[in-house]
């Protein structure tokens, strides 16, 4: 009985293994070239031709536009900043800058830079599409510049009702750090024991 047992469990694994295997017969692809796709409702071959654009050139990426100009900011040297715009003239306009960083940009070819004046504030900036650098932010660094808004003179050490009356509530409070919106620039001013101690300009995010 258990010998009679052993064959037939013998047989059954030759039966699997033969039925994972497939028949031995089957012919190969000699020509390298992938089989045709058949159709499972009428058994004959499909065209497997590539589908090809009908508008040729359409998805040809456009270069996008340089950025509006955004915020003109007035300093109380009598220099005027505009975010959004070219960066050559402002650069210019300032003058000599005691250090600049630079970094390759994450969204166009071309290196993010942030310029530095002692002291004063500093001016960052970033390449368009066509390669031009725009003005994208300006910080001052402490009470030696300041920024004219209205008739106030806003810098770093003025006094949060100073800010208040120049730029009315913030649109975001958020533990002293105040962000006003307005036309072409977004405004971070940081409050710390009543006064200022950070003020950014920045052109905003599309």
């Amino acid at each position: 009985m258990k010998k009679l047992l052993t064959l037939l469990l013998i047989l059954c694994v030759t039966a699997a293994a033969v039925s994972c295997t497939g028949p031995s017969d089957t012919p190969s692809d000699t020509d390298g070239s992938a089989p045709a796709a058949t159709d499972t409702q009428t058994g004959t071959d499909t065209d497997m031709t590539p589908v090809t654009d009908e508008h040729p050139g359409t998805d040809t990426e456009q270069p996008s536009p340089p950025p509006a100009e955004g915020y003109l900011i007035r300093l109380d040297s009598g220099v005027s900043i505009q975010l959004g715009a070219a960066a050559e003239d402002a650069l210019q306009a300032l003058g000599t800058y005691s250090d600049v960083m630079e970094a390759p940009s994450c969204i166009h070819e071309g290196f993010d830079r942030v310029y530095t004046w002692s002291g004063l504030y500093t001016l960052t900036t970033a390449p368009n599409a066509q390669g031009q650098d725009y003005i994208t932010e300006f910080s001052l660094l402490s009470d030696l510049s300041a920024v004219v808004i209205g008739d106030a003179y806003l810098s770093i050490g003025s006094s949060e009702s100073d800010i208040r009356t120049a730029l009315g509530d913030p649109t975001e409070d958020v533990f002293g750090v105040q962000t006003y919106r307005t036309e072409g620039a977004v405004i971070t001013v940081t409050i710390d024991g009543g006064a200022v101690t950070g003020f950014v300009l920045a052109y905003p995010a599309n």
